[in-house]
């Protein structure tokens, strides 16, 4: 047989919980203590997941792998073939939303252009209206493949300056409208000086670079870390 060979190089890293103040004097003494209490209970409630992720280098190692592409892609193809199975074909709205008056559209863009592409690699083509920042997105399972990313979606031009954005999903025949189910939560962090790095909150991992030098195996790890854990689990208990 033939190995799987992915055509990109996965860099995903694990983020370590431990929190280091090197610009002491940019916190107040109260949000020092919300920020050390906070990682004291990260430490805690993810002590086994330390363990087993960032401190085990076996875990990145596999993520690396061509294993980890192969496991994700195999993911999405059960999720379309489940979607068919069941007459499933769905037409969802992706919007991005500036949640400041001085957004910079460009970044916008940028956001809109790496979904549209990815899309394009799962083998559908999203109707684009780029002066909105929205996409169209039609196929089966759609709202299960994309919907993980919405949330908030935080642009850092510097150290002191944060851009959020929402991305919205919305399913017209059902109604149903992210905002109103998860809209507060950071699902990234796109960190543009310096070294640019994109923090993924989810996975607890990062990339070194830009959001235009993610590459699609890339973020189809972190996209399937979106899905539902009970979706997740039946689509590998269910064969296709």
């Amino acid at each position: 047989g033939q190995i799987y060979i992915p055509a990109n190089k996965i860099r995903l890293r694990h983020v370590s919980t431990k929190i280091e103040f090197k610009n002491s004097h940019l916190f107040s003494r109260k949000l020092k203590t919300v920020l050390l209490d906070r990682a004291s209970m990260l430490s805690g409630k993810q002590q086994v997941d330390e363990i087993n992720a960032a401190s085990n280098p076996l875990l990145e190692e596999f993520e690396q792998s061509p294993f980890s592409v192969f496991y994700h892609k195999t993911a999405i193809a059960h999720l379309f073939l489940h979607g068919k199975r069941n007459q499933n074909f769905e037409e969802i709205h992706l919007e991005i939303e500036p949640l400041t008056r001085e957004q910079p559209p460009k970044l916008l863009e940028q956001l809109l252009k790496k979904y549209e592409d990815f899309l394009k690699e799962c083998s559908l083509n999203p109707e684009i209206l780029r002066n909105e920042k929205k996409m169209i997105i039609r196929g089966y399972k759609a709202q299960t493949l994309i919907g993980g990313e919405a949330g908030i979606h935080i642009f850092h031009p510097s150290p002191l300056k944060g851009f959020p954005v929402r991305v919205r999903i919305l399913n017209p025949k059902t109604g149903f409208d992210s905002a109103r189910e998860s809209g507060a939560e950071i699902i990234r962090d796109y960190y543009l000086y310096s070294k640019p790095l994109i923090k993924d909150h989810r996975t607890q991992t990062f990339v070194e670079g830009s959001l235009k030098d993610l590459n699609p195996d890339e973020f189809l790890v972190w996209l399937v870390a979106g899905w539902p854990t009970e979706y997740r689990e039946f689509l590998w208990d269910e064969a296709p």
